[in-house]
């Protein structure tokens, strides 16, 4: 069921996620030039992971769509890293106070600490992705492997279908020949 309820949240929260890293610090106060940009950064970034992740899926032969426990593990823990990018991710600007993020806002930490924790959580995030990408890869090719192994064999050819008449038959029925 877990593997269900985090297949449909996945897009939106995949969503929320580029929203959060893009526009979550004005929220709080804190504002400047990465408003603009990180938009153009974060969501090609998270798109680039997450839509080969998607279209795996949507190969799978069985349905109801799902993700199995360590791919809902890897996703969700993708996602996690992906908010704390969003609190720790420092902002830019030319205005005083605007190169904070929101965890510097909030607590004692400096900028230097929160954009680490920012590339850290970054780089967690795009490898759990990718993680989660080759356990979806394997399951699939698996399920597609058994469903190609029951299914059944292809169609005769066209000579041996009851559709067309046998060869040297007149065609169209009642013409004949002219010699």
């Amino acid at each position: 069921m877990a593997g269900r309820l985090t297949w449909w949240a996945f897009v939106p929260m995949t969503l929320c996620i580029c929203g959060w890293i893009s526009w979550g610090r004005m929220f709080f106060g804190v504002g400047g030039w990465g408003v603009i940009l990180y938009p153009l950064l974060a969501v090609p970034a998270v798109l680039i992971l997450t839509v080969p992740v998607v279209i795996t899926v949507l190969c799978s032969p069985n349905r109801p769509w799902r993700f199995t426990g360590p791919e809902a593990t890897a996703v969700a823990s993708a996602g996690a890293a992906g908010v704390v990018v969003g609190l720790a991710v420092p902002d830019a600007g030319d205005a005083p106070n605007s190169t904070q993020s929101i965890l510097t806002h909030l607590t004692q930490m400096t900028v230097g600490t929160s954009g680490t924790l920012a590339w850290w959580s970054a780089v967690a995030a795009a490898g759990l992705m990718l993680v989660a990408f080759i356990l979806t890869v394997v399951r699939v090719a698996g399920e597609r492997r058994v469903a190609a192994a029951h299914r059944p064999p292809f169609a005769p050819c066209p000579q041996q279908n009851p559709m067309y008449p046998p060869p040297g038959t007149p065609w169209p029925p009642g013409h004949q020949e002219r010699r």
